[in-house]
This record gives C-alpha cells, structure tokens and sequence, in this order.
C-alpha cells in the first residue's frame, strides 16, 4: 500500500488519541507502508503491547520470520490502534469495592475539586452537579455517625454493634442498587435483629435513636421504590416481549442491550466519549424446553440454559452512540433494568445479574461476551447510569398477544422448522452444495428443471433462506426463468447470485416472448437487495418491462450492453433504483457509458461504487465516499487505447492502467501521459504496457515527471512491461527501490543488452528461455553484459532450460555465481534439463554445468525419458552428486521411485 504525505496512523491510550506519521514502503517491507516503533514510543512511553480490536498487531518481519529493524508496524488505514502501557490498569473481574460506610480518623472527607483547564460539557456538568449533592449528602451522614462514635457517654460495646448496622445498611444500598433481591430481605432481617439489641441504648442517646430510625426509614423506602421499579419494568418488558410476529417475517433478533465496550475505561466525568457495544439476546423460554426430558437425543437440549441470555456472538460497536440513544435509549434502558433486576413474562425468565453471573461459564459466551458473563453487573449499572443521565423521553409501547420469539442457534435448531430445514439441508447436500443455517446463506448447482422445482419448494416452506447464490446448468427457458421469479417473491430472499444460460427458442426469435421479463419482474421484488446475474445473454436486449421502483442496493450484470441500443433502458432502470450503492455492468462503449451513467446518478446519489467494463482490456471502477455522489469518488481506470476519451477528462484518477496492443507502440503518446500524470495529483499507482525498446524511456520520462512535481504529486509506484519482462518501483524518490525482471523472451535479441547495461544492477529475477525462436533471446553478448555490473546481489531468482544454454552461456553464469557481490543467502535456482541425452559435447557440458552449480540449485526438474542416462552423466563428471530422497516418475509406467543417493542438500529431481 502506498501512502501520501498526509497519511497518519491513529493510536489510542485511555482517553488520550495521537496520529503518528505513516512512512512509505521500502523495498525491506515488500511495498508495504510501515510506522516506526519509536515514534510509538515517544508519544507513549512504557508502551508494552498493540491491539487492533482483540487482535495484536505485530512486529513487521522478513521472510525468514526476522523482525525488521528498526522495529516497525504495518499501516492499517481506518483503525485506531489501542496503546496499551504499563500504567494502564488491567481489567478487574469484580467491580470496584464499595468505600467504607464510615469516615476515616480525619472524619473530614474531602469533596472532588476540577482544575480550571478542564473545560465541562452538557453532560458533564449534569453529572458533576448530580455528584457534587451526593458528596454533601455522603458527608453530612458520615459526620452524623461520627458524632455517635465519637459520643463519650456510649459503651465500646453499642459503639461496635452501631457501626455492624451501619455495615449492613451500606450492603442494603448496595444491594439494591444492584438488584439483588433476596439479598436484601436477608440484611433488613439482620438489620431488625441489630435494631432490637440497640432499642435500650437509644432510649437514651437521642442521636443513636435518630441515625437508627433514618436508616430503617430509609430501608423500608428504598424496598418500595425497588418494587415499584420492578413492576414498571414488568409491564414494560412484557410489552416488548409478547409482541405479535410472523417467524417467517422477520427472522432476526429483536431483543439487544448496549453495554460499555471497555468497562475498565469508562470516564463517568465524560460520558459522550465513552464508547459502546450492542450485544442480542435469545428469548428462549418454556416454548424451547423439550417435553420429553427422558429421551437421550434431548440430553443436550436439556443441558441448555432456558431463559433470555447474551446470544454468541461478539456483538457489534455503535458508532454513533448519542442519535442512537436519542432514538433507542429508552427501549434500552427497560431492556438493562430487566436484565438488572430479572422478569418473569409469557413463559419466558429473565435472571437477575447474580444468577446470570453464576451460570454463564466461559464455554457458553466467547471473547468478549466471557468478559461481561463475569462483569456483567458494573457494565450493566454504567450503561443505566449514562442513559438516565441523558434524560431520554421515554416512548410508550403496545403490543398485542403473540407467541413468536428470536432464538440463538441452539434453541433454533431444536424447536422450529424441523422438517424443513432437514428437507433443503438434504437437497443442498445431495446437489453439492453449501448451508449456513445461522446466516441463511445456500451456495448450490441445479442439473435440472425437476430437481429446480423440488428446491425452489423446499426453499418457500423453510423461508429462512436468505442468500442464495445458485447454478442453473441446463439451458433455461422462460417457464423456469418464472419459476424462480415467483419463489423470489414468495420467500424472504434479500441476495441473489445468479448463473445460467439461455436456450434458443422459435417464439424468441420470432419476437413473440421476451425471455428476460421474468429476470427483470424479480427485481422489483420490495425484499430483494442484491441481484448478480452472469452467464445470461439477452437481458437488456431480449425484454419489454418497462422499469419500475426497486430496493436494489447492489446489481451486478455480466451482459454487455449495447449501448447505443440498449443504453436507455440502463439509464431508465437506475433512475428507479434510489437506493442502489453498487453497480458494475459490461458495455461496448466505455466513454459514452460512464458520462451518461454519471449524469444519470446525479450529485444526490447514494452510489459508493461502480464499475463500467468494455472487454477485458478496458475498464473503470469509481469508489465514491459516502454522501458525496456520483460526480467525484476515487478512480481506478484500465484502457487499451492511450488515446481514449476517458484519459483525456479524468482529473481524479487512484490508479491508471494502459494496456495497449503488443503492436502498438506509446512513444508518440509520451507527451499525453506526462498531461495525464499533471493533471490527476492524486493518482498513486501507474502501469504501462509498451514495446521492449521503450520500456526505458517510458520508465525515465515518467520517473523524470515525478521528481518535477514533487510533493505535488502522490505517484509512488511505477511499473513499465512487456509480457514477463519489467521495470518496477514502489517508490519513484528511492532510486534503490527499481528492480528489473526478466521471465520472458522476446524475438530480437538485440533488445536485451542495452537493457541491461542501465538497469543490470537492478536485477532481482531473470528465466534463460528461448522457447521455439528460431533466433535466441539470450546470448552471451548479454550475459557479458550482465557481467560487466559492479553488482550482482539483487539477483534471488534464476530459471534455466538446458535447451537454450551453450557453453559459453554456461561459463558466463558460473561466472555470475562466482561474482564477490553474489547473495551469500540462498535464492531460488532451477534447471529444466529438456534435452535427450546423447554423446555430444554439448550434453556433456550440461552434465557438468549442473554438477558445478549443485551448491547453489534448489530444484532440477528432468523432462525426458532418459534419466538413468543424465545421471550416469553427473556421475562420469568425477564429483560424485548424490541424489537425496527425491520422487522421480517414469514415462513408461509413472510409478514414483524413491533414490537414496544425493546430488545436495537442496537439490530435487522430478520427472
């Protein structure tokens, strides 16, 4: 990837955020753009860990698995890194203990002061107000009891049973507070016992009496308000929960609560800048219980949890946490207090957190749902906290009497569509297909209409299928192109990937049917999302549905489209697709296409991407920003002309492609690639196709543009080819990154030389091979040449054919390998021995030749039959190889058989 001057990678440490630079690519990270490990640590001292997400993020490292330095990370563009420190704390399992009941020695607590530099928001100054009255309100109680522990004229004794009921009257509060109900009634109960012991002392000490009474008084309120929320909470939840759904309808969750993504981070000081995570629960109950608990097949159904519960899943991040809550947050809000406090409704049970707590276990929920399992109470108590804080109206809800409710994968499978789901499980495999039960996605190919018609069946009775991408490998007529429209509009299909052919039909061709109607009537299906069409011929040409309003957010139509003819219909179907992000269709005028395509989209659009295809040389792909329409976005552009109109009103070009025909050349157009590179700053990628004898040229002139524009332009990576032959850069300001490969040949060899001589020592992978020339390619005048290079270390790639060397090719290379500058590491070095052996000097210089090379080769490959042959020839050279455990095949009968012997450690025979 490359990067611009502007490019910056995010990082994140508790509520600090920092961008740090982004460094191109070098040659060392293979392209890739890198963050040196330093600056991390400048901004971050004591960084001891990366994480994107759950995962970490690593030390870039070479192929041997060697970490590169200096120590880097590779750029991911989009993320925020999390930093984490050996200051930051490490998540607690329990939530924070609860400050004593008591005062300390000092008996003068002291009430939290912000510095002048901390500027308040709305929300924070809602919640320092709410917390400044608490601390006065805490303070004057703890005073208050001070005093009576203080008092003089009080025994030690009544002192110490005093502060037990000051203890157990925080753990009501506490308790309380968090939903523990039969906790509660346990400490009131102790509460009286304590109540009673001191009934004697308080007759005399009025401020005994005083504090005692305020406590019990204050017990028996905080029960009444707890049942009068438990009870709001009941009619509340029991509304959301028996409401009246189709199963078929709406097959997705409906119950979900939010929590904090991070609850060891949350900043109650900044509520706005805490972030969140939205997590679904299964409403399993009684309706997924199985009624006959004796049977060894519903031991696993037995086994499972029965009440609403976090489903598995890792959840998903709300990025937009204030309109959500501005929408949501009092359905939310009841779904946390009936997790918090538990309710019974409609057969279903809702736990209170403790219980919760006690039977989740690790196995059950993964990542991070096992960190709420046991932390689930704090994360629960934060997300009420803020949402109340926010003071969201609340929204009345009604709902009549129903039975339907989402389940998670486990109950799913064991209570609801049984049969059908067995009938299309059964279908898909026997047609080799693939069935995701959870996502509903069906991948299968149909042989036939009868086999269709049994799917098609199967797939309406089930209706929980919704994505389907299928095959029709027969010849499709328009009964089966309505056949499948009808079950489109009967099931609750959002995509559809479609492959088929059509068959040749007399009425067809007579005019009298348009085949594609029924494609076009599926997609005005309101369900329908996605619909991918390839293999079709016909489909803007073969139909007379005139369009209408469709739902399509993606449409993908491998047809071409004669656009002069068919254009407008194109045009017609866009306009009538509002809502479409995605559009990638085949025409045969480019130019003309995407202007009109354009047009027609408009500035308002919502389109995010499109892709206009002419042929398999040229092509556009146009990647808008969201809500920025289709007059502007990012484009990647493929063309074989370099004279195209496109090239010539482009100012916003990513990536450039040009392609032409191998008997074209470009150096008459050098002048209008300079204009093009001129006019698109951003453009930072650029692939030329030219002859051989410009590829030089090509290379200087536009790395000469480049270093004229400076920053002023984002072109980074250059690559100028021919077939298999090419120079290439990732940065065109590092004169080292060029490296030149050479994989194929060409029929004039008088190319090669010069080629060499100015980019000789930039070679990294070169292939001898004169195929069926009647002149070489190679010649010894180029290895020469290659000789004459101060420096041969880039070479890590050698192929050689024994069919095109010649002993002084073969001199000149051991030469090469010899060279001081030779890579000490070991590279890739293959021989084809392609040649019968026969007593000539030739074959036996090839013999000799390979045994002289045998410390460097990774891999001799034998393609002729005599091979007992070749190696009595490596034997006769007088150095004895040995062949090591290598699988050789015969031309006679093709059975392996094992050597013993070894030519080296790394070489490999095969046949």
């Amino acid at each position: 990837m490359t990067v611009s001057n502007s490019d910056w990678q995010e990082f994140s440490s508790g509520s600090d955020t920092i961008e740090i630079r982004v460094l191109p690519g070098t040659e060392r990270t293979q392209g890739l753009s890198f963050i040196l490990f330093n600056d991390i640590q400048d901004m971050f001292p004591g960084v001891t860990r990366l994480l994107n997400g759950k995962r970490m993020v690593g030390m870039m490292a070479d192929a041997e698995g060697n970490r590169l330095h200096p120590l880097r990370i590779e750029y991911q563009p989009g993320c925020t890194i999390q930093v984490v420190t050996q200051n930051t704390p490490a998540p607690s399992p329990l939530p924070s203990p609860l400050p004593s009941p008591l005062p300390s020695p000092a008996l003068h607590p002291k009430i939290p002061t912000r510095t002048s530099s901390q500027q308040p928001t709305p929300s924070t100054t809602i919640a320092t107000a709410t917390t400044t009255q608490a601390d006065s309100s805490k303070t004057g109680e703890l005073l208050r009891r001070a005093s009576v522990l203080e008092a003089p004229n009080i025994p030690a004794s009544v002192k110490e049973e005093f502060r037990t009921s000051v203890n157990l009257y925080e753990s009501f509060v506490q308790a309380v507070r968090s939903g523990q109900t039969e906790d509660t009634n346990v400490i009131r109960n102790d509460f009286r016992s304590h109540f009673t012991a001191l009934e004697g002392e308080m007759a005399k000490n009025a401020d005994l009496q005083q504090q005692m009474f305020e406590m019990q008084q204050s017990m028996v309120q905080m029960q009444q308000q707890s049942l009068d929320r438990l009870a709001q909470i009941q009619n509340r939840v029991q509304a959301i929960l028996v409401q009246n759904y189709e199963l078929h309808e709406y097959p997705i969750p409906r119950l979900f609560i939010v929590l904090p993504k991070d609850p060891t981070r949350w900043d109650p000081s900044r509520l706005i800048q805490n972030k969140f995570r939205l997590y679904f629960l299964c409403e399993c109950g009684e309706h997924t219980r199985s009624s006959h608990n004796n049977s060894s097949m519903n031991l696993n159904s037995n086994m499972q949890q029965h009440h609403i519960h976090l489903a598995k899943h890792e959840g998903y991040d709300i990025e937009t946490p204030t309109e959500f809550f501005r929408r949501y947050g009092s359905y939310v809000l009841d779904m946390l207090n009936m997790l918090k406090y538990g309710a019974m409704v409609a057969g279903l049970t809702v736990p209170a957190l403790v219980p919760l707590r006690m039977t989740a276990t690790v196995d059950q929920l993964k990542d991070t749902l096992n960190h709420f399992a046991y932390n689930i109470e704090p994360s629960v108590n934060q997300a009420i906290n803020y949402l109340q804080t926010l003071s969201t109206a609340q929204n009345s809800r009604k709902g009549s009497q129903g039975h339907v409710k989402w389940v998670c994968l486990d109950h799913y499978r064991s209570s609801y569509n049984t049969a059908a789901m067995k009938e299309l499980t059964d279908l898909v495999r026997v047609n080799g297909g693939s069935f995701e039960e959870h996502t509903g996605r069906v991948e299968v190919s149909l042989s036939s209409s009868i086999i269709a018609g049994q799917f098609y069946r199967a797939m309406e009775r089930g209706r929980f299928i919704q994505e389907l991408k299928v095959t029709l490998t027969w010849e499709t007529t328009v009964n089966d192109l309505k056949a499948l429209r009808d079950t489109v509009h009967r099931s609750n299909l959002l995509h559809l990937d479609l492959s088929c052919t059509n068959a040749p039909s007399m009425t067809a061709m007579l005019g009298r049917t348009k085949v594609s109607n029924p494609l076009w009537e599926l997609m005005i299906n309101a369900k329908l999302h996605t619909f991918i069409l390839s293999a079709y011929k016909g489909f803007f040409s073969d139909t007379s549905f005139s369009a209408r309003m469709t739902d399509l957010r993606c449409l993908k139509i491998s047809d071409q489209v004669n656009w002069k003819k068919d254009g407008p219909r194109l045009l017609d179907l866009i306009r009538h697709s509002p809502m479409l992000l995605d559009l990638s269709i085949e025409c045969n005028d480019l130019p003309e296409a995407y202007t009109a395509i354009t047009n027609a989209f408009g500035t308002a659009s919502a389109l995010e991407k499109l892709s206009l295809q002419s042929g398999p040389l040229n092509r556009i792909l146009v990647r808008h920003e969201k809500g920025s329409g289709a007059s502007s976005g990012a484009v990647d552009l493929w063309v074989s002309d370099p004279s195209s109109p496109l090239l010539a009103s482009m100012t916003n070009l990513r990536s450039l492609q040009i392609r032409t025909e191998l008997h074209i050349p470009i150096g008459k157009h050098l002048s209008a690639l300079t204009t093009i590179i001129l006019r698109n700053p951003s453009l930072r990628e650029l692939w030329v196709r030219c002859q051989l004898s410009e590829l030089c040229e090509v290379f200087e002139t536009v790395r000469a543009v480049a270093a004229a524009m400076g920053t002023m332009t984002n072109l980074k990576v250059l690559r100028v080819y021919r077939s298999h032959i090419q120079l290439f850069t990732s940065n065109l300001q590092d004169g080292a990154a060029t490296i030149l490969e050479l994989l194929s040949f060409e029929p004039n060899s008088t190319l090669l030389p010069p080629l060499l001589k100015s980019y000789g020592n930039c070679l990294t992978k070169f292939k001898i091979s004169n195929g069926n020339l009647s002149s070489p390619f190679w010649t010894s005048l180029a290895i020469d040449q290659l000789l004459l290079q101060s420096d041969v270390s880039r070479i890590q790639h050698i192929e050689l054919e024994c069919s095109s060397l010649t002993g002084s090719i073969c001199r000149a290379l051991l030469c090469i390998l010899n060279h001081p500058s030779f890579s000490a590491t070991p590279i890739h070095f293959s021989v084809k021995v392609d040649i019968d052996w026969k007593k000539s000097k030739l074959c036996e210089e090839m013999a000799q030749f390979v045994v002289d090379c045998s410390r460097w080769l990774t891999e001799v490959i034998v393609e002729v039959k005599d091979l007992e042959r070749w190696k009595e020839a490596f034997l006769a050279t007088g150095k004895k190889p040995m062949l090591q455990e290598n699988i050789i095949k015969t031309y006679d009968n093709r059975q392996a058989v094992r050597m013993a012997k070894k030519l080296h450690d790394n070489v490999f025979l095969y046949v």
